[in-house]
């Protein structure tokens, strides 16, 4: 992501971009350095959310906007339950996890807003929003949405051939009961939480 950043910066002649890897629960940043600060999709995956809100709230100046985006619970997000159900059905040996995955960590509101005013921030706001996948076919769920997705890969990384393949069909058909006037429809639920320092 930090090459593509500087590769897409380089392209577009824009400058004043710096473009670092660190460690979002321990920045190499000083305090109130930063008007606004997002996360997308990504402090869901941070062992201790807590401390990493609390980061993104010291680097910014009083006043300072914090943006986070996560996602809803596992049936408000189609392509989420999708994948989840096709490995089911192809894989019916494979063990059901028993804790809820990373991606679904700030799947309820409240959640968010206690860890972001733990963290020290003064306000949040949050609004969820619905976006919607749309594919030409079942197979481009599989071909354009599944590697997308880190959670799915790491299950994918663990299968041999046959059973990827398995797991190939069932997704293509779970996906062809979403076809809706000729293309598949995958609504995805999302929560937008604006938090103020």
């Amino acid at each position: 992501m930090i090459a593509r950043l500087q590769a897409n910066a380089a392209r577009d002649k824009l400058s004043g971009i710096e473009a670092h890897v660190m460690d979002g629960q321990n920045l190499d940043l000083p305090d109130d350095s930063f008007d606004a600060a997002a996360s997308v999709f990504g402090l869901i995956f941070f062992p201790d959310r807590v401390r990493g809100l609390s980061e993104m709230q010291r680097v910014l100046r009083p006043g300072g906007k914090a943006v986070l985006a996560t996602w809803s619970t596992p049936p408000r997000v189609a392509v989420v339950s999708l994948f989840s159900d096709a490995v089911r059905d192809a894989m019916p040996d494979m063990p059901t996890p028993t804790d809820a995955p990373a991606i679904f960590s700030f799947a309820d509101p409240a959640r968010i807003e206690a860890e972001a005013r733990e963290a020290g921030f003064s306000d949040v706001k949050t609004t969820s929003v619905t976006h919607m996948w749309r594919m030409p076919t079942p197979e481009h769920v599989w071909t354009d949405l599944a590697p997308a997705s880190p959670v799915f890969q790491h299950i994918l990384d663990k299968l041999d051939d046959d059973e990827r393949e398995r797991v190939r069909l069932a997704v293509i058909a779970h996906a062809s009961k979403a076809m809706r006037d000729g293309v598949v429809e995958l609504p995805g639920e999302a929560h937008i939480a604006v938090l103020t320092a």
